[in-house]
């Protein structure tokens, strides 16, 4: 006998036969993550314009603007040494279309120096991508009489707490340089904190502000000008395109060196699927000639790698630095 079906059922039927003959050829539609981006990306840099991270923000946002078809919009959000730039993102929705261009005391320098931070860098930050890496430089203002490490440790020694250093914060990379500095020449410096390099330099050239250290990226056209002087260099080794400058462990200091990179980080929740992507992306257009040629010209050194690598540097650096911070017992509440 045999037995008929209802309409709604033979319907289900034949849905199910679609289904299986799709399977088996491979045409199978999977259900896939929204499209992105389908709208802006906010581009955090935690500084004031004009300073290191913005130098390298600003070509990156017109390069993936042009690889993904929305514009990635830079905003400059400085103060604290960062933070503020850095809790906007960690209070951001989760969907990628915030982004924060961190550096080293963002990620690394801050969970030492502040226990009261808004943010916490392993709960509520996804690495993406490393941008730069780069030593700093110290620079005096044209009148400072010293005109090298030795005689500028003379003069601090001589005028305890009376010569002027700025940095761009509290906790900042350039203000635990100066800490390591003075723990081990035995002097002390007048911090200046400032919002980022473009006010700190603009002080320098107007000779109210003696030294700082900085990214040669930020300094070099003033240095060109003659409008700042370089008086050491903090890297390890003596800069390639520097050959002449002295290094701070030359003058007397093994061991002390100093310096930051700029690395890109979103939220935690951001999907694996457009981390990935976005770590793509920022590779090739570091590799481009719109991003790669003019930051070659200032001397960094250009980013690359996985997600996954950019965490483990976020992690060494963070031990690294712990270290040295503990020596100095350096901590702040703000």
């Amino acid at each position: 006998m045999m037995t008929r079906c209802s309409p709604l059922s033979a319907l289900r039927i034949f849905a199910v036969a679609i289904v299986l003959q799709l399977a088996s050829t491979g045409t199978l539609v999977h259900a896939q993550a929204p499209a992105w981006p389908v709208k802006p990306v906010r581009v955090i840099v935690p500084f004031v314009a004009g300073g290191n991270t913005d130098v390298v923000a600003r070509p990156l946002a017109n390069k993936l603007t042009e690889a993904l078809g929305q514009p990635f919009l830079v905003e400059n959000r400085g103060g604290a040494g960062t933070v503020i730039g850095a809790e906007i993102v960690a209070r951001a929705a989760p969907d990628g279309y915030t982004l924060l261009v961190a550096t080293q005391n963002t990620l690394s320098i801050k969970p030492s120096t502040h226990p009261n931070l808004p943010y916490n860098v392993t709960r509520d930050f996804a690495p993406v991508a490393l941008l730069t890496d780069y030593a700093y430089v110290m620079v005096a203002r044209p009148g400072f009489a010293p005109k090298n490490i030795p005689d500028m440790i003379a003069l601090a020694r001589a005028r305890l707490g009376e010569v002027s250093h700025g940095t761009t914060g509290n906790g900042s990379s350039g203000h635990v340089a100066q800490l390591l500095l003075e723990s081990m020449a035995g002097v002390k410096l007048l911090h200046v904190p400032y919002k980022g390099n473009t006010p700190m330099i603009s002080d320098m050239m107007s000779n109210q502000l003696d030294t700082g250290m900085m990214g040669l990226a930020a300094v070099q056209g003033m240095v060109k000008a003659g409008k700042v002087r370089l008086i050491a260099a903090a890297s390890e080794k003596r800069l390639p395109e520097l050959p002449d400058l002295a290094t701070v462990a030359e003058a007397g200091f093994p061991g002390f060196s100093s310096g930051t990179w700029n690395c890109v980080v979103t939220q935690a929740g951001v999907s694996r699927a457009i981390v990935t992507r976005l770590n793509r992306e920022i590779n090739r257009a570091l590799q481009s000639p719109e991003v790669k040629t003019p930051l070659e010209a200032q001397k960094v050194t250009l980013g690359s790698g996985s997600p996954e690598d950019l965490g483990r540097k976020i992690s060494f650096e963070t031990e690294r630095w712990a270290k040295v911070l503990r020596g100095v017992n350096m901590q702040f509440d703000d």
